[in-house]
């Protein structure tokens, strides 16, 4: 896919498909619906900032929504 190639020396993980999930609480653990709201795949990008990163997800054609999550190694 061109998209990918474009962003190739930007992937640090290709990631998975994803399927069942819980969140765990305090109160207890109640199932993840799969709906419009569900994460259902991720990839890992290198970025010099959440900035850059936010850049990338755009230019990606596949996706409606995404979420963005810093990494920090400090």
């Amino acid at each position: 896919m061109q998209w990918i190639n474009s962003v190739k020396d930007k992937i640090a993980d290709m990631g998975y498909g994803l399927s069942q999930g819980k969140e765990i609480t305090k109160n207890g653990t109640i199932e993840l619906q799969m709906d419009l709201d569900a994460i259902t795949a991720y990839m890992v990008f290198n970025a010099n900032n959440i900035i850059e990163a936010e850049k990338i997800a755009q230019s990606c054609p596949m996706i409606t929504s995404v979420k963005i999550y810093e990494v920090r190694s400090d």
